[in-house]
């Protein structure tokens, strides 16, 4: 139960973050394909395809799919449809909202 509360709230913040700055989701798919290219590496597939098959890393891998990668593109704000001071006045308001919850 801890490890899935863990997971849980990095993911909750890794989308408050970029709902609140979406110049990081430009990061994050770009450090996705760079890890995406590192695991196909000739080098780094023997490694990689080892600890996939091993029963730890296949229980690790359903644990991190299970409760990270799934389809929230539905809980982003969309801020192309708001006004620019109805963003000003947004991303304070969830900095604040952000702040209070921890």
């Amino acid at each position: 139960m801890l490890v899935e509360g863990i997971i849980k709230s990095l993911r909750k913040l890794g989308y408050f973050l970029t709902t609140t700055f979406p110049v990081l989701s430009h990061f994050t798919k770009r450090i996705g394909s760079v890890l995406g290219f590192l695991v196909t590496n000739p080098v780094v597939s023997p490694i990689w395809n080892r600890i996939i098959s091993s029963p730890r890393g296949q229980a690790f891998l359903n644990v991190i799919q299970r409760f990270w990668w799934q389809d929230y593109s539905r809980e982003y704000i969309n801020t192309e449809d708001l006004p620019s001071e109805g963003m000003a006045i947004l991303r304070p308001v969830m900095l604040l909202a952000g702040a209070l919850c921890e």
